[in-house]
């Protein structure tokens, strides 16, 4: 393995943890919008979306080589297949995610959702033939046991949140597809590209959801709109795109287990905002979490 390519998955690491971290604020932050979830959500896109198009307006200034244009027409058609299968995928994720709050526990919720991993594994060895080894399967375990106790006493099974439960599952699918979709774009298009388009096609499908919703369609205060902004600069500008950059780097597998940084982050800042104390359990379902991050990259190395 070369110096240059180490120190490039290195950075891409970083950009990954970092994102990830940032992505943990976007429950805090939807929890303290006045707004409808959808409504925020929407927001979420739409207001991040100026920022990646003034990336992709310096992508197409930049001089491009006769080749990579040739490489680029050749794929047009798939890839903006690819690019609306993502935004869709996207938009489903954030849709269904709130809408399985109405019928399950937040706990229940964020563990199903954070299932994520389980369908990527399937996704990578079916798409980019990345291998399952033991060590992913062992990870996975791991990491999938951690997030249990990590959820706490929150977490219940029972006949009456079947559906929320669902939903929650079913989230965790449409993540999975958004990420590897991703994945396949990234060898071709930069991050500005890929986060304009996916978050205008999202935000487009949101927005007759969000009619439909009900409730204000703007905040009514400076707070209100501080709130959004935060959530559509920090946790999707920042957060999302530094993800999106860091999978040129990573594979789709390690990618999907570095984001479940995103609910133990969530916890601390729950923590630090609205005094949510750890208990003993969550704080060793953390560090387990952690641990099965640290045996797939060992097993993707």
């Amino acid at each position: 393995m070369s110096l240059k390519f180490m120190s490039m998955r290195n950075a891409a690491l970083v950009c990954l943890f970092a994102g990830a971290l940032a992505i943990a604020l976007a429950p805090i932050l939807v929890k303290l919008s006045a707004l409808g979830p959808i409504t925020t959500a929407w927001y979420r896109l739409t207001i991040a979306l100026p920022f990646f198009l003034i990336g992709c307006w310096r992508d197409l200034s930049s001089a491009q080589s006769g080749s990579a244009q040739k490489s680029r027409t050749s794929h047009r058609v798939r890839d903006w297949f690819l690019m609306g299968l993502a935004g869709a995928f996207f938009a489903a994720d954030l849709g269904v995610f709130n809408l399985s709050i109405q019928f399950t526990n937040i706990a229940n919720a964020t563990l199903f959702n954070n299932l994520a991993p389980v369908f990527v594994v399937f996704f990578g060895w079916l798409l980019f033939n990345e291998k399952v080894g033991v060590g992913v399967i062992l990870a996975l375990i791991v990491t999938l046991g951690g997030m249990t106790l990590f959820m706490g006493k929150g977490f219940s099974i029972h006949a009456g949140q079947t559906l929320g439960d669902g939903l929650a599952i079913l989230t965790a699918i449409f993540y999975a597809g958004y990420l590897a979709t991703v994945k396949s774009l990234k060898s071709r298009h930069s991050t500005s590209r890929i986060m304009g388009y996916t978050s205008a096609i999202g935000a487009a499908m949101l927005f007759p959801i969000m009619l439909l919703e009900g409730g204000a369609l703007w905040p009514d205060t400076m707070e209100g709109w501080a709130i959004l902004i935060a959530l559509g600069v920090v946790c999707h500008v920042v957060g999302q795109g530094l993800v999106t950059a860091a999978m040129a780097h990573l594979t789709v597998t390690f990618t999907s287990f570095g984001l479940l940084l995103q609910p133990i982050g969530a916890a601390c800042f729950a923590w630090a905002f609205f005094d949510e104390r750890l208990l003993l359990l969550q704080i060793v379902g953390g560090f387990l979490v952690l641990l099965g991050i640290g045996l797939v990259r060992q097993a993707s190395s």
